[in-house]
């Protein structure tokens, strides 16, 4: 009988330790219960904060954000440039004209 309710605190000590994690109260209890309290505490012990799954998720996002800005940016770049081609090609605009265009543009995608 002592050890059935040894299982159980053990079980609810796993799970009060991974409340804050990513396996949860719940999934340490159950992993405590059904393998055992020492596995379910090593469990969540292994387990990650959630604060820190969100840290990461939000540096994720902002990398991905800039990622996304530079690639527009770039590719709004190489299409400007590609205007500007198109217009020296008409004649409507020097070579002088074009590579100052030009070097402007870059300039103003680098930044």
């Amino acid at each position: 009988m002592e050890f059935f309710i040894g299982w159980i605190v053990g079980s609810f000590i796993a799970g009060s330790i991974g409340s804050g994690k990513t396996i949860g109260f719940w999934g340490a209890f159950f992993l405590s219960l059904i393998l055992s309290p020492l596995i379910g505490i090593i469990a969540a012990l292994v387990s990650k904060d959630e604060t820190e799954v969100e840290i990461q998720k939000s540096i994720l996002a902002n990398q991905q954000s800039i990622l996304n800005e530079k690639t527009v940016s770039t590719l709004s770049v190489a299409n400007e440039i590609e205007k500007f081609k198109k217009l020296l090609d008409q004649g409507t605009i020097s070579q002088n004209e074009f590579d100052e265009f030009k070097s402007q543009l870059l300039k103003s995608g680098n930044q």
